[in-house]
């Protein structure tokens, strides 16, 4: 397993003649290639392909660098454990769909593999990333990262160390966290090596923001 922030791309299927306007955005059509976000079968991407369906590719922003008003009090209409894609399987990268007050709708995402094994929820571990066994530890505590649902996004607090979302509903206030120090989380479960992300890494880096949660490793 990949202690690791893991570089990504958003992928999106559009009709050719958008690239007039998704240039300016930083999409990039890619006009031969084999597969596709959505789970579209490789052999049926390249027909797409020649009948105008183009895909388009992009980096995606990192949620540091967007202004607060993309954010600022949007509610949460969704959570996914799974996202992300590199063909034969996902990285687990964890995301929060937000609805804001104006604009489209957009999912954070968090990109390091097995993303919810790194999250706390109010300091507590997620419970989408562990067996029903292992939750069967009575001395930890184990929070759905579904229990966001509906709440609103009323902070953000990222540094090269830590990344935190708080989130308020029915005046009870939530905090999702990601952070370096992983002394507060349980081992890896196979080599039952401690979760370590490497002083070069700034986690900063590691939560970005993507319209449809369509996340492509890169190749």
């Amino acid at each position: 397993m990949a202690d690791k922030i893991t570089r990504c791309q958003e992928e999106e299927y559009s009709f050719f003649v958008s690239t007039l306007w998704r240039r300016a955005a930083g999409w990039k059509p890619l006009l031969m290639y084999f597969r596709g976000p959505g789970g579209v079968p490789f052999f049926i991407a390249p027909l797409l392909s020649a009948v105008g369906l183009w895909r388009f590719a992009r980096r995606p922003r990192r949620l540091a660098d967007c202004e607060p008003s993309v954010w600022e009090q949007a509610t949460v209409t969704g959570t996914d454990c799974c996202l992300g894609s590199y063909g034969m399987g996902g990285p687990g990268f964890v995301g929060i769909r937000l609805r804001p007050r104006t604009g489209p709708r957009l999912w954070v995402v968090f990109t390091i593999w097995a993303a919810a094994e790194w999250l706390t929820l109010d300091g507590e571990l997620l419970e989408e990333s562990y067996f029903l066994s292992e939750r069967g530890d009575s001395s930890r505590r184990f929070l759905p990262l579904a229990a966001l649902q509906g709440a609103r996004l009323i902070a953000v607090g990222l540094t090269a160390d830590a990344a935190e979302l708080t989130f308020a509903r029915g005046g009870a206030v939530r905090a999702l966290r990601l952070q370096r120090d992983s002394s507060h989380l349980p081992v890896h479960r196979g080599s039952k090596a401690p979760k370590v992300l490497g002083p070069d890494l700034d986690l900063r880096d590691a939560v970005v923001v993507s319209r449809r949660g369509g996340l492509w490793l890169d190749d």
